[in-house]
């Protein structure tokens, strides 16, 4: 829980900004990474996992994930400062032989076997079960560094410090392979003795943050301006191209929007629920979700065929589309916004972006135009995906239950103490809605 705690507040500006207590914690942590961290590179693995397991009692001793999650961000935040650059540069280029080593891991090197017992109820399988939890810890902290900063080759000789994870998205998808497979290995095997999984999901295996990904689906969800999709950067369509790896970061920022409870460290210990995400980063989240997936629908016309990025045209894990997610992590976006009472700020910031309305707290007085505006332009949305061939009702009913979500805002702007002129237009935008909804019920019922 420490090493969590500590991650959370090198995700905040001020604390980066510290060096005097950039340089405390970066001491500490100097020393405890030198006692796991194996340069020799005879070795398959870059962290010796096995030390960070009890062997009499096969329990965790050292969530080697948290702290490397930890040491990461210290290492990159200390070299931003000129006076203590030269001293990370060493770490940097040890993370850069951590990722380049993980990419290339196979689950055997760390005494496991993919068909092996991986159950709770016996010190074999709870052996197992740990070892395997921080070795995908460790291909999840590794991944995350590779997105967000890329790796300096050890081979250039550069002292730039590290590049743009775009400078190498193969990396990124080699590791994100990894934790995958090693992920699906524990999904599958580890289960109680109902035969129940003890893993829910996949994606609950992560411990990336929110503002982390935020950062990440910053470039893999580019904002549509109405520019021409194929002319996409090369580096950039790798990435777009790997729906799995979009699948996965989307998952799991809903699952930090919605604050769904992380997998613990060890067997039996009940992991953390993710910290309550700040207005502003939510504001965020919901912007890059609409700007970079649903506008492609809400700005077409239902006889005009859409052109879509990679990332937008091929189903996700599970039958489920990146489009669905996206109109997923919009509605746990106005959902939670909702609980703060302040929803109509989200319609105002998607519909006309400013940097003061990402860090206001309030929404402005005209925002009601805001939301019929954007309830108008998912509706669209709709219409031009029933209006596609094959489209998967799931993305359909996604953004209608988003729709819901934001009518029953203006519902309560129609009936409650408002402007009159505020009153108005929630009172016409749902007349629209209304009319629409019949018109779309009655297509389908005859098969239109």
């Amino acid at each position: 829980m420490a090493y969590e705690k500590i991650a959370q507040l090198l995700d905040t500006r001020h604390i980066c900004r510290n060096n005097v207590i950039l340089d405390a914690l970066y001491e500490i942590f100097r020393i405890e990474f030198s006692k796991y961290y194996c340069s020799d590179r005879n070795f398959d693995s870059p962290i010796n996992v096995l030390m960070c397991v009890n062997p009499s009692t096969h329990k965790v001793v050292m969530p080697i994930a948290s702290f490397l999650q930890c040491f990461a961000k210290l290492t990159l935040a200390r070299s931003s400062f000129a006076e203590t650059r030269s001293g990370s540069l060493g770490f940097l280029d040890a993370w850069t032989d951590i990722c380049e080593r993980f990419s290339k891991v196979n689950i055997e090197d760390f005494e496991l076997d993919p068909t092996g017992d991986y159950t709770l109820s016996n010190p074999i399988g709870l052996r197992n079960y740990n070892t395997a939890l921080l070795v995908i810890g460790c291909l999840d902290t590794s991944l995350e560094y590779a997105l967000l900063y890329g790796v300096r080759s050890l081979n250039s000789g550069s002292t730039s410090g590290a590049r743009c994870a775009l400078d190498n998205p193969a990396l990124a998808i080699e590791i994100f392979s990894k934790f995958n497979r090693f992920s699906d290995i524990l999904y599958n095997r580890c289960v109680k003795d109902d035969k129940k999984r003890v893993i829910g999901s996949i994606t609950d295996l992560t411990t990336m943050s929110l503002p982390a990904l935020v950062q990440i689906l910053r470039q893999i969800l580019p904002e549509y301006n109405g520019r021409n999709i194929g002319n996409v950067d090369s580096r950039m369509a790798l990435w777009s191209a790997n729906n799995k790896l979009i699948w996965h970061l989307l998952d799991a920022t809903l699952s930090r929007i919605q604050r769904r409870r992380l997998i613990g460290f060890s067997a039996g210990v009940q992991g953390s629920l993710p910290p309550v995400p700040d207005v502003s980063t939510v504001l965020e989240v919901g912007y890059i979700v609409y700007a970079g997936a649903l506008v492609y629908y809400a700005s077409a016309r239902p006889d005009e065929e859409v052109e879509l990025p990679l990332y937008l045209r091929s189903k996700g894990n599970r039958g489920r589309s990146v489009l669905q997610l996206c109109s997923d992590i919009l509605g746990a976006c106005i959902t939670d916004l909702a609980t703060r009472g302040i929803v109509d700020l989200l319609s105002a910031t998607l519909m006309r972006p400013s940097p003061a309305l990402f860090t206001a707290t309030s929404a402005p007085e005209d925002a009601c135009a805001d939301m019929a505006l954007l309830v108008g332009r998912l509706r669209n949305s709709v219409t031009v995906l029933l209006a596609q061939p094959s489209t998967p009702m799931k993305d359909v009913v996604s953004i209608l239950a988003t729709i819901q979500l934001l009518t029953t805002r203006l519902a309560e702007i129609a009936t409650g103490n408002t402007v009159d002129s505020h009153r108005e237009e929630a009172v016409e935008c749902l007349k629209q809605c209304a009319e629409w909804t019949v018109t779309l019920v009655d297509k389908e019922l005859r098969g239109d």
